[in-house]
C-alpha cells in the first residue's frame, strides 16, 4: 500500500517506505503511524522520519496535540522494538547508539 508524503520544507511527494531504509524493525510501527495520523486530519507534511539516540523521530508540521501524542507513542514503542527485525530489543550503548534485539547486538 502506497502511503504518499509531502516530503522536506519543498513539500516534494514520496512514498513514505522508501523513506524509512534501514528501519524494517519500526516499518510496521511508522506504518501504524501513518494511518492513525491521516484519520486524525494530517495534512501529510512530513518534514524527516529517522532514528536518533535508538528511537524513531517522526518530525511532521503541523498537528493537533494529539497527533503529537500519538508520535510520541510510537517515538517511545520503538525504544524496545529492534530497528532491524521488529522483535523486542533495548539500547546498546557501544559506539552508536540503537535499539536491537539480542541477535542483532551478537552481530553487530
Amino acid at each position: 500500500m502506497r502511503r504518499s508524503v509531502k516530503y522536506g520544507y519543498h513539500g516534494i511527494e514520496k512514498d513514505l517506505a522508501n523513506l524509512t531504509g534501514g528501519l524494517d524493525g519500526w516499518r510496521e510501527i511508522v506504518e501504524n503511524l501513518y494511518d492513525d495520523l491521516v484519520v486524525m486530519g494530517w495534512n501529510r507534511d512530513l518534514f524527516q522520519v529517522k532514528e536518533k539516540f535508538g528511537g524513531l523521530r517522526f518530525y511532521i508540521g503541523e498537528g493537533s496535540g494529539e497527533m503529537f501524542d500519538r508520535i510520541a507513542k510510537a517515538e517511545n514503542a520503538s525504544q524496545t522494538t529492534c530497528m532491524v527485525c521488529g522483535n523486542p530489543g533495548k539500547k546498546t550503548g557501544r559506539g552508536w547508539i540503537l535499539t536491537l534485539c539480542e541477535e542483532h547486538e551478537r552481530g553487530r
